[in-house]
């Protein structure tokens, strides 16, 4: 909220020439201007049952994955999954993850029984799909510590995940430069963006 947020912001706004995208980012920068309004009055930091309307949920807590706290939900009764943003469509989000512990999160939730999984961004999936896109992330991970081209390890990485989200020919080409950016400006210069594992923020 005081760091990386607003200052991802004022780049995206100095750059970007399009009056919908600038509407949306003025949208983020006034979120970030009341941001003591954001802060959590529940306090995760492990399991955690709760029931709201009668529903019986299970919150739980992964430290240094996505963000240095990621909250996913299972439900038990439908055996559903809801990751927030531990899986995102059409690329990872690895502005401020820790690779490694975002990898050991995936391998956490496969431990539970759950059939469907609500990703933040995307389609719901199927268990083995969320065990497929998983395995894209580790791929993606290790092609960017690799000799591998940017545009390679993108290529891959979309490949890996299109047919679960039905990309179209625009989606793809998102899905490649969202990819390239990660790979080239976030995870190769920072080592899997190490910087953020285990790091208080």
């Amino acid at each position: 909220m005081e760091g990386f947020l607003p200052s991802d912001v004022i780049v995206r706004v100095a750059t970007v020439d399009d009056a919908e995208l600038l509407h949306r980012f003025s949208i983020d920068l006034a979120t970030y201007e009341h941001g003591d309004a954001l802060k959590p009055d529940v306090v995760v930091d492990g399991v955690q049952a709760i029931a709201p309307g009668g529903v019986g949920l299970e919150l739980h807590l992964a430290k240094d994955a996505a963000t240095a706290g990621d909250v996913w939900v299972y439900d038990k009764a439908t055996k559903t999954v809801f990751f927030g943003d531990l899986v995102t469509f059409p690329a990872p989000f690895l502005d401020t993850a820790c690779s490694q512990g975002w990898s050991s999160a995936l391998a956490e939730v496969e431990k539970i029984p759950f059939e469907r999984a609500a990703p933040g961004h995307g389609p719901v999936l199927a268990r083995m799909e969320l065990v497929r896109y998983h395995r894209a992330f580790d791929a993606l991970v290790a092609c960017s510590k690799s000799e591998t081209t940017v545009g390679a390890c993108a290529e891959a990485w979309v490949e890996s995940v299109a047919e679960m989200t039905k990309m179209s020919d625009a989606d793809r080409e998102q899905a490649r430069g969202m990819t390239a950016y990660y790979v080239g400006s976030v995870l190769r210069p920072n080592g899997g963006n190490s910087k953020y594992c285990a790091v208080k923020r």
